[in-house]
C-alpha cells in the first residue's frame, strides 16, 4: 500500500461520499455535501423521504435479514412503492434502493436464503424512473454474477445504475464487472480494497466513500474524505485537484445532472 499523506483540509474540494448512514450526522445542516445515506431498516425510510430527492436510499442491511426479521421486512418492502411516490417532490429524480444486497461470509452464511428473497424482492419492486442501486456484496460474486440475480442488477437499457459499496472483489471479478458501463466502484480507506484493484478501476468508475456509521463532526467526515481521495490520486497518479474533477462528473454521471 501507498504511504498516505494526511492533508490540512481543503474546502474547495469536491469530496462527494456515495455511502454514509443516517446515524452519522451530527448536524445535517452543517454537514460536508453532497452525500447520498444509506439506510439500513424501513425505521429510516421516512427519514430517507425527508431528505428529498437523490439524497438517500432505501434499504435494509442483509446483516439485519434472518428468519426471524423477514416476515416483517417483506411486508415493510411491499409498501416501498407507495412511500416513495408519497415523497416525490421531482418526477424525474432516479429511485435509490440502497443499501441492499448479500453478506455470504461465513458469519451470515446461515441467513443466505433469507437474504436472497429479500434482494430478490428489492429488485422486483416496480418503478417508473431510472434507479440507482446501492450494493453490499461480500463472498456473492458467484450469485450476483450468475442467473437470475445477473438479469435482475445489469439491465441492458442502462436505466438501472449500480454502486458497489467497499468493492473488494478481485481483479477477474473486476474484469467481469467493467463490461457493464453502469456500474460504479466505491472506495472507502477502512475497507480492504487491494492497490493493485483499485488502480485498475478506471477513473471514471470510482467514487469515495465514508460509510460512517457513529456520529461524527463535519471536520472529521471532510478529512476521512480528503484522505481517501488523495490515497486514489497517488495510485493513478492525479494530482488531488485533478482526482476530486474527476470525482465531480462522475458523481453529476451517475445522476444525470
Amino acid at each position: 500500500m501507498l504511504e498516505q499523506t494526511f492533508l490540512p483540509p481543503r474546502p474547495s474540494l469536491f469530496l462527494g461520499d456515495i455511502h454514509r448512514h443516517l446515524t452519522a450526522e451530527q448536524d445535517f445542516t452543517k454537514t460536508i455535501r453532497p452525500v447520498l445515506y444509506c439506510s439500513t431498516l424501513p425505521a429510516q425510510w421516512p427519514q430517507i423521504r425527508e431528505l428529498g430527492p437523490a439524497k438517500g436510499g432505501y434499504g435494509v442491511h442483509p446483516w439485519e435479514v434472518t428468519a426471524q426479521t423477514y416476515p416483517d421486512l417483506q411486508n415493510q418492502i411491499a409498501t416501498l412503492p407507495a412511500l416513495i411516490n408519497q415523497g416525490k417532490t421531482v418526477a424525474s429524480a432516479p429511485c435509490i434502493l440502497g443499501e441492499i444486497g448479500l453478506d455470504l461470509s461465513p458469519r451470515y452464511q446461515a441467513q443466505k436464503a433469507w437474504q436472497m428473497k429479500i434482494l430478490h424482492q428489492f429488485l422486483d419492486l416496480p418503478y417508473s424512473t431510472s434507479r440507482i442501486l446501492n450494493l453490499h456484496l461480500v463472498q456473492a460474486w458467484g450469485v450476483v454474477l450468475n442467473s437470475p440475480f445477473k438479469e435482475k442488477l445489469f439491465l441492458p437499457d442502462g436505466s438501472q445504475k449500480i454502486i458497489l459499496h467497499a468493492f473488494q472483489g478481485s481483479r477477474e471479478i473486476l474484469r467481469q464487472l467493467l463490461a457493464y458501463p453502469q456500474v460504479y466502484f466505491s472506495y472507502g480507506l477502512q475497507h480492504g480494497a487491494k492497490d493493485e484493484v483499485l488502480k485498475a478501476i478506471p477513473l471514471d468508475r470510482l467514487m469515495i466513500e465514508s460509510d460512517l456509521v457513529r456520529p461524527t463532526p463535519p471536520a472529521q467526515i471532510q478529512q476521512i474524505l480528503q484522505n481517501t481521495l488523495e490515497h486514489l490520486a497517488q495510485l493513478h497518479r492525479q494530482t488531488l485537484t485533478q482526482m476530486s474533477e474527476k470525482m465531480a462528473a462522475n458523481w453529476a454521471s451517475l445522476f444525470e445532472v
